[in-house]
């Protein structure tokens, strides 16, 4: 993992470089950690600065943040300012800026008027000193050079800001920008992103209102699909035949390729949290039997092939073979067979594995499935499972979010089936263990992609 991060340091710093020599100056920029007051950044931000090209003005390098004035930041006159408030998301960043009171020359600052305002995810990227910190520089990379570092950063990091002064002063009736709050540049974009496409919705109401127009209340909510309503067979036939459509094709969520591949610094941060995830799993102490169910392609199986004695189920024989030709690459064994994760336990075993199945299950199936386990497992038995947070950069690009704990997913034929995907946070995960007569339950979280846990019976 260290390797993979100094690489992609270096091909930011050597890319910045090669910049640098086709004659494009560093940017004048000023980092704020904070609005209310406003906060200079210090500690590792001015050093992100520098690496990705820009030239931080009001932060020092290894200093802590202090408090500083907009009078200070006019002073400097940056080129750029990026809001990057310490806990804050970019969306709660732009939303905290709009409800700062501003002195009325920071409409008039140059970065304002330019376009060059940007609320950040400062909780994701900047305000903490780790391995995440290598995309807050991809990130600042495409803001000071979009040109040179286009497709660095990911869409949902960042939110361009227009200037403050228009949402209360328009040129015209006809000032959309002003209505709006939003640069000329800015409206341009409102197809590829959701914050500049609600601010531009809110110009035009707001507009209308000022014109005498009765606004209407707008387009009604999309379908809703209740996943009670469907029979639990047709739920389950409905997955078993997208994953038979899926075939090997699985697997390219793990390694981001195909449809899930999202450019190399946003599968970056996949891979550093699978990385975590796979070393958390390797690390726990599991032995005796091991029963792992739907396993799919085997992802997981040959860690848990050298912990004990493995035996490997699914319903999708094709998964099935992936996953043996997998463990016999490893040098590893284990029993393979075509089972269904609902099938009554034929024996009693040490520990029960799920990877990615728990999402899988309808709200009122999640306890019966939980109780299931509890029937394969000796007294003290052990429970692990790795599933989805709920990020949508960890689905395929092409796949629609789920509505109601459910998703339309495309089969070969043309069809459209249902599938259920539901996800649960820690406390929600932590609350059915406990409910289902599970002690000890350990459920954790990574920062985007992942929750996991374990549980004894």
């Amino acid at each position: 993992l260290l390797e993979i991060l100094r690489e992609r340091l270096g091909h930011i710093e050597n890319r910045v470089l090669e910049r640098r020599l086709a004659g494009i100056p560093p940017r004048r920029v000023v980092v704020l950690e904070w609005l209310d007051p406003p906060f200079a950044s210090g500690h590792w931000v001015p050093e992100m600065v520098r690496r990705a090209g820009g030239w931080e003005l009001l932060g020092t390098e290894g200093r802590p943040s202090v408090e500083t004035t907009w009078d200070a930041v006019r002073d400097v006159d940056p080129e750029q300012i990026v809001l990057a408030p310490c806990g804050l998301s970019a969306l709660e960043a732009a939303a905290a800026y709009a409800a700062v009171p501003l002195p009325d020359f920071v409409a008039d600052l140059r970065a304002v008027q330019n376009g060059e305002l940007f609320a950040v995810d400062g909780n994701g990227l900047f305000s903490r000193p780790g391995p995440r910190v290598i995309e807050g520089i991809a990130l600042l990379a495409e803001l000071f050079d979009p040109e040179g570092f286009a497709g660095f950063a990911s869409p949902d990091a960042w939110v361009p800001l227009g200037p403050r002064s228009s949402t209360w002063r328009t040129r015209s009736d006809a000032d959309l920008e002003g209505w709006a709050g939003l640069c000329p540049d800015c409206l341009g974009r409102a197809d590829d992103n959701g914050f500049i496409a609600f601010r531009l919705r809110s110009g035009l109401a707001e507009r209308a209102r000022a014109a005498g127009v009765e606004v209407p209340a707008g387009p009604p909510p999309p379908e809703r699909l209740h996943l009670p309503a469907l029979p639990a067979a047709e739920l389950d036939a409905n997955a078993r035949a997208w994953f038979a459509a899926l075939g090997a094709g699985w697997d390219d969520r793990y390694s981001r390729a195909g449809r899930y591949a999202r450019g190399p610094v946003r599968d970056l941060a996949w891979q550093m949290e699978l990385d975590a995830v796979t070393t958390w799993l390797d690390r726990l102490p599991l032995r005796g039997e091991i029963v792992e169910l739907a396993a799919g392609t085997g992802f997981w199986s040959t860690l848990l092939a050298g912990k004990g004695e493995l035996s490997i189920y699914d319903v999708n024989e094709a998964a099935l073979d992936v996953a043996r030709r997998r463990l016999v690459a490893h040098g590893l064994r284990a029993h393979l067979h075509v089972r269904d994760a609902w099938a009554e336990p034929d024996r009693p075993v040490d520990v029960v594995m799920a990877g990615f199945w728990l999402s899988l299950l309808p709200v009122d199936r999640l306890e019966p499935f939980l109780r299931l386990v509890g029937r394969w497992l000796k007294p003290g038995g052990a429970f692990v499972f790795i599933d989805r947070k709920g990020d949508a950069e960890a689905e395929a690009v092409d796949e629609p979010a789920p509505v109601d704990g459910v998703v339309r997913r495309a089969l070969p034929d043309g069809r459209e089936v249902l599938v259920p995907q539901v996800v649960r946070t820690v406390e929600e995960l932590d609350g059915a263990l406990m409910e289902a007569g599970f002690a000890n339950a350990d459920v954790a979280e990574t920062a985007r992609f992942f929750v996991m846990g374990t549980a004894r019976r």
